[in-house]
């Protein structure tokens, strides 16, 4: 049996409020007008200084911002939130290919990225992953309440520290991807295996959606219920119902994950301020929840990958 790498093994903010030094730049990129942070807000910004980018809007001006954001490279930390777009039209999606350049640079730069629904699609996709649609293998669409199962490395990853697998998580998508070349595996449901990953130090996608409150799940049954149509097994009224029960377990457990995604920007922003870049000097034992990753690069985009 292995011994569990402890997971509350994080580095401590070297830099607390009221320090004077700057906090770490985190930027959050938008895909949809409900598919906000949600939790993750108030604990991602009490320990960085939160930008957002919103894509869909105009897409001609997004398109500026993320070339002044290549050109400055001026974040220490990425999260890709989600959205109605899908991958496999992305060609109706103009800005997924913008979003898509911000994942790249991160990713080549090691910084620290977290990709929720959409956003982890782009990351698999950017990391030569196939992304598929649910019904070209003969899956249906997940939507509401469902637990998720841990592999072993999930078992032992800091995001999930404290995590209950009898908890149920969040779903809403018709869509997954597969395993990164190089990634573990973090999280399975019966029907997707792939529900959360990790890659290298600090780069995560999440299938399923942590960060959702009452009113986000309420929103997104009134503006997307559409998506429930063909889902006998889904009612929406007991979806809404039942954010009332599983939303505060869940708050607890989206604190868990922006606290170590924090703790990571915060270690990517000293390494780059020391020049160590992607260097593990000075970093904990169970800090990334295992020694090893630091050594993987990103594949070839996969020329025929698709997505949602």
């Amino acid at each position: 049996m292995k011994t569990a790498v402890p997971a509350h093994s994080f580095t401590p903010d070297p830099h607390p409020a009221g320090s004077g030094e700057a906090p770490p730049r985190l930027l959050v990129l938008e895909h949809g007008t409900i598919e906000q942070l949600g939790t993750l807000e108030e604990p991602l910004g009490a320990r960085t200084a939160i930008r957002h980018l919103v894509a869909y809007r105009d897409p001609v001006h997004y398109a500026r911002q993320v070339d002044s954001v290549v050109h400055a490279r001026d974040f220490d930390g990425l999260v890709v939130l989600g959205g109605p777009a899908t991958l496999v039209d992305k060609h109706l999606h103009p800005f997924l290919d913008e979003s898509l350049r911000i994942v790249r640079l991160a990713l080549r730069s090691d910084t620290p990225i977290l990709g929720i629904g959409l956003g982890a699609h782009l990351v698999a996709w950017s990391l030569g992953a196939r992304v598929w649609t649910g019904r070209t293998r003969g899956k249906g669409g997940e939507y509401g309440w469902y637990p998720v199962s841990l592999t072993d490395r999930g078992k032992v990853d800091p995001v999930f520290h404290g995590f209950r697998e009898i908890d149920s998580m969040f779903h809403w998508h018709g869509d997954s991807f597969d395993l990164p070349a190089k990634a573990w595996g973090l999280a399975e449901t019966h029907l997707y295996t792939q529900q959360a990953f990790r890659w290298g130090r600090w780069v995560y996608g999440l299938q399923f959606h942590m960060e959702v409150t009452g009113q986000m799940v309420a929103d997104w049954v009134d503006t997307f219920g559409d998506d429930l149509a063909f889902s006998r097994r889904v009612d929406p009224d007991i979806m809404v119902a039942k954010a009332v029960r599983y939303c505060p377990t869940l708050k607890l457990r989206a604190e868990t994950l922006a606290k170590h995604f924090a703790d990571c920007v915060q270690h990517a922003c000293t390494e780059r301020k020391h020049g160590q870049r992607g260097g593990m000097a000075g970093v904990p034992a169970g800090f990334f929840g295992s020694p090893a990753g630091a050594d993987s690069k990103p594949s070839r985009p996969c020329a025929d990958s698709r997505t949602r």
